[in-house]
């Protein structure tokens, strides 16, 4: 990864874990949410979705989401602050070892002039999880934190986090991880090309499914979706790249570009009981709000030879609605020597959002210091309680090679400040934040 990138990255997860990779479809074809928005809107969805089993979902896992709450139009899993783990990976496998790129110092010329150089192509593969946290969820919105990890070690055990954006949907389907029973059964009704119905073993389960595959002349795209709750089991996709340009002795020719192959298959479902989860939103919530933070970005490889980078985020919130916010984090990290690079990304804040922009005071104030909140099963991240001086109080996020704290203001609720730990190699990363100005 490209050092400045990682550290833009970086900063933009600091405030609320909503930087992002840009997304790359391995198949350029339409979403299957475009896919099914006409069956979508068209059909209406019961109370209690398609008929969830037990009112829970189990997983691959064997744990089962907690009781539902249920929500009108809604299948009852689908709720405020329940969490949805994927297994994601993707590989790259070049179609030729060389290919000519422009270069205006290349060696190789065309007959227009332009010039060309060599290039070894690779092989590249990862490998990690994408993790869904639901921090509204009514039927006029689902608004969600999608946050991605990457295994940190060859033996695939630890994961560090890379990206987070806030993503929103609302009835007709969140991006292509859920769809309405109904529009699923209507895809199912109108026999359509590409569609079918059959049992699917996912983790020791039999799951009712409904797969749904769009080819096309470079590859495939294919979605395998429970038929009672509507959420994504498995997507697997295939595609070959435009073909290049590749070196044939002294002259050259088309070579066959790289092929892509991409899998996510659902690994957990569950409801993480943080003492906030549910929790109303501050009055000083509301559209137009803003947030300033400044702080520092210091590596420790360069500590004491050169000057830590400044870094400024600010939080604006709009969307506000039924306790939950829906913004933007726009990020500056400045180099020192006159250039920088800015960052913008979506962020989601809500009732159900484990580490959120502001927290209720009440609860903060019941818990002990040390006390462990949470401990995901998949990524193994850990959630807790540092302490309190009485005015401020700190959680504390911890993963294998990440830390991330998040201070809270006891008479507010509102982040004052937050700071990051990531060890890169053998650097540790380390970005500072606190509060400069708000206007609410």
């Amino acid at each position: 990864m490209n050092p400045t990138r990682a550290s833009s990255l970086l900063l933009l997860a600091t405030l609320s874990l909503t930087a992002t990779l840009s997304a790359q479809r391995p198949v350029q074809m339409p979403s299957i949410s475009e896919i099914l928005r006409d069956a979508a809107q068209g059909e209406q969805t019961n109370p209690g979705g398609g008929g969830t089993r037990d009112a829970e979902i189990a997983t691959p896992s064997g744990r089962r989401a907690a009781p539902p709450t249920g929500q009108a139009g809604l299948p009852a899993w689908l709720r405020t602050g329940v969490r949805v783990t994927y297994y994601s990976g993707s590989a790259t496998f070049a179609g030729v070892r060389q290919q000519l790129v422009p270069g205006e110092n290349g060696a190789w010329v065309d007959s227009q002039g332009r010039r060309y150089r060599v290039e070894d192509t690779a092989n590249s593969a990862g490998a990690g999880y994408t993790q869904w946290e639901f921090a509204e969820v009514r039927p006029g919105r689902i608004a969600t934190n999608m946050r991605n990890y990457i295994f940190a070690d060859a033996g695939m055990q630890a994961v560090t986090r890379v990206s987070s954006e806030g993503i929103v949907g609302d009835a007709n389907g969140l991006s292509d991880i859920w769809l309405p029973p109904a529009a699923l059964r209507a895809k199912l009704a109108a026999n359509e090309l590409g569609v079918r119905r059959g049992p699917y073993e996912l983790g020791g389960r039999t799951y009712d499914a409904i797969v749904i595959e769009s080819k096309g002349s470079s590859g495939f795209l294919r979605y395998t979706y429970d038929l009672d709750s509507g959420l994504l089991l498995v997507m697997s996709s295939s595609s070959i790249g435009a073909s290049v340009r590749t070196p044939d002795g002294d002259t050259s020719t088309t070579g066959a570009g790289s092929t892509m192959i991409a899998v996510a298959q659902l690994r957990d479902v569950r409801t993480p009981d943080v003492p906030w989860l549910g929790q109303a939103a501050p009055q000083w919530v509301r559209d137009g709000a803003a947030f300033a933070y400044a702080g520092t970005y210091r590596n420790s490889i360069t500590e004491g030879s050169v000057a830590p980078w400044r870094c400024d985020a600010r939080i604006t919130l709009g969307g506000v609605a039924s306790n939950a916010a829906i913004g933007t984090i726009e990020t500056r990290l400045d180099y020192g020597n006159g250039q920088g690079q800015n960052g913008r990304v979506p962020c989601v804040y809500g009732p159900g959002a484990a580490t959120n922009l502001w927290i209720d005071p009440a609860a903060l104030q019941k818990l002990q210091r040390g006390q462990l909140l949470d401990r995901d099963p998949i990524t193994g991240w850990q959630l807790s309680f540092a302490g309190s001086d009485g005015r401020y109080a700190t959680i504390v996020e911890r993963g294998t090679a990440d830390e991330q704290s998040y201070t809270y203001d006891l008479q507010t609720g509102l982040m004052v400040a937050t700071t990051s730990r990531q060890q890169q190699g053998p650097a540790v990363i380390t970005i500072s934040l606190e509060l400069q100005q708000q206007r609410q």
